[in-house]
């Protein structure tokens, strides 16, 4: 069980080491949302993207400071373009690891298109956090899909205005809260990729009760882990999302967690 708790973390918090990648989103309409299908697979959510007219599965990865990275295989099938350079990413335990570098001329998400995407091979291929946030994102674990929007329009079933606000931080690292763990004032990280809840060493583990905004959101299963990355003292991991929808404003810089 812990050899597989690690793996799904290593896999998870990718700290992107350089500078930012770029991208280009195509004018869309501005006000205007889509949907794309969730699935999950040992607590880990995955999308499909096109690129290059190549449908790719993707980790769903907030806590990855990425754009759209790619194993070498999946790589090599979409037809990216190496650019000759190489990049390293720092996994949750600091050991980094080297990557070619490729540009991504078409990135369809949905109805949504993105051109010379900038990314790098990784072990996993992953949709991060750096892509995301060119859109507000709804995460609807429960529904079993993530929503892309632009503009202030969502869909119809999503009412926000009542949901719990949550200020965060917008670090290298992805979304930061303020949080209480089993009455303990916590700073986590918030990461899909992440197939458990986790807390450092000293920090509690186990069924926590756990509070955001002021919401006593009830208990919710951490494991401990010693990480290197990220800094804080934990994550928020996919059992969460699965449970509740979240809507990230990366403009106001604020989570609304449906109760």
């Amino acid at each position: 069980m812990k050899s597989r708790i690690l793996a799904c973390v290593l896999a998870a918090a990718l700290v992107s080491c350089g500078a930012p990648e770029s991208f280009r989103v195509e004018p869309a309409l501005p006000d205007a949302w889509i949907a794309l299908p969730l699935r999950v697979e040992g607590d880990r959510p995955t999308v499909e993207l096109a690129l290059n007219g190549r449908r790719v599965p993707v980790l769903l990865d907030l806590g990855a400071g990425a754009t759209v990275w790619l194993e070498p295989a999946a790589a090599e099938a979409a037809g990216v373009r190496f650019t000759g350079g190489t990049a390293t990413y720092t996994d949750a335990f600091g050991r980094e690891h080297p990557g070619r570098r490729f540009v991504i001329g078409e990135c369809r998400a949905g109805e949504f298109v993105l051109r010379d995407v900038e990314g790098r091979e990784s072990a996993i291929s992953i949709l991060g956090w750096r892509l995301l946030k060119a859109f507000r994102v709804l995460m609807d674990g429960p529904g079993n899909r993530v929503v892309l929007a632009t503009g202030s329009t969502l869909p119809p079933d999503v009412h926000p205005e009542g949901w719990v606000r949550v200020p965060f931080r917008a670090t290298g690292y992805g979304i930061v809260t303020d949080a209480v763990v089993g009455g303990r004032a916590v700073e986590l990280v918030w990461d899909t990729g992440a197939s458990r809840s986790i807390l450092k060493p000293g920090r509690g583990s186990g069924a926590c009760a756990l509070s955001l905004g002021g919401h006593e959101f009830g208990a919710e299963e951490f494991v401990a882990l010693d990480l290197a990355e990220p800094p804080g003292d934990g994550l928020v991991g996919w059992p969460f999302f699965a449970k509740h929808r979240a809507l990230i404003d990366w403009e106001a810089r604020v989570l609304s967690i449906e109760p």
